[in-house]
């Protein structure tokens, strides 16, 4: 019984196709439609490498840079160290001192901190503006 419904079913099928022509020329169509793609696919993956390789690099060296001023700024931060709560104190505002003291004792922390930040933002933006050059470039050839 099942085998006459699948017979029914198979006998009752009749694709349009009424020209080889057409068929192969749609086919061909289509095959250089999937090849546009895995071009362009591969195309992207290449930018989207060299991007990153452009953005690990600089985001290394601006932690390297940074590391290696840190003591710089430690130094910096040690000299104007004793002065901030007798500045914060001459600009009328309104804080806690013992607050501001206790963040005063972590500037190093917070340089360290801020190093970071910049690191990481630096590495982000070179990511992105090379994702946009190389947009650019590809548009131009």
């Amino acid at each position: 019984m099942e085998d006459a419904k699948i017979k029914q079913l198979f006998s009752d099928f009749n694709p349009d196709i009424s020209s080889n022509v057409r068929f192969m020329s749609a086919l061909r169509s289509r095959m250089n439609s999937v090849e546009m793609v895995k071009l362009h696919t591969a195309e992207r993956r290449r930018r989207s490498k060299i991007a990153v390789m452009l953005s690990a690099l600089a985001g290394f060296a601006a932690g390297v840079l940074l590391t290696l001023l840190m003591p710089y700024v430690t130094a910096y931060l040690a000299e104007w160290h004793p002065h901030i709560p007798d500045m914060v104190s001459i600009f009328r505002i309104d804080l806690n001192i013992s607050f501001v003291r206790a963040i005063t004792d972590h500037l190093t922390i917070l340089a360290w901190t801020l190093a970071g930040i910049i690191t990481v933002l630096t590495t982000l933006k070179t990511y992105s503006l090379s994702m946009s050059l190389l947009r650019t470039e590809q548009r131009t050839k």
